[in-house]
């Protein structure tokens, strides 16, 4: 009978870089590669022993060519660009927030206006709310259809 031992390719190495690169399980990645003597794909032990540096330093390759087209973008000389790879770089990488604040106020940017109903029968309470709703609506033209929450 002869060897069926699997020796790798080049191109079963860079394909393992790779998907190992992007964080494909190893069992997954193991049925990407045939062993051209069985014809069948490899098991995960068998990659685990072929592909042992392609597995460890598949993540960190992707990084550095993820990082290093990154760098590019931040050298782009088209602004909005630049500005795009800078503002992911600084949120992702160093922890940076976009700093947002809403205010709320009231009627001609008074006081919000409040109004306690827990001594209110089921009556003075939809009643209260009438009022509110023309309140907010009046000189307004009233929504037609009802909107869905994303937009």
């Amino acid at each position: 009978m002869a060897n069926k031992r699997f020796a790798p390719t080049k191109e079963h190495r860079d394909l393992v870089t790779i998907v190992a690169g992007l964080g494909m399980p190893h069992v997954d990645v193991a049925k990407l590669i045939v062993n051209p003597a069985t014809k069948k794909a490899i098991t995960a032990k068998t990659l685990r022993v072929a592909f042992r540096v392609e597995l460890d330093n598949g993540m960190a390759q992707m990084n550095g060519r993820a990082m290093g087209g990154l760098a590019l973008l931040m050298q782009s000389r088209n602004d909005r660009i630049k500005l795009e790879a800078i503002k992911f770089y600084l949120t992702t990488k160093q922890g940076w927030k976009a700093a947002s604040s809403v205010e709320l106020t009231g009627r001609d940017g008074g006081p919000i206006e409040t109004r306690d109903v827990d001594g209110m029968t089921k009556e003075e309470k939809a009643a209260a709310m009438a009022k509110a709703l023309v309140m907010h609506f009046k000189g307004r033209p009233l929504p037609t259809e009802v909107e869905s929450a994303g937009g």
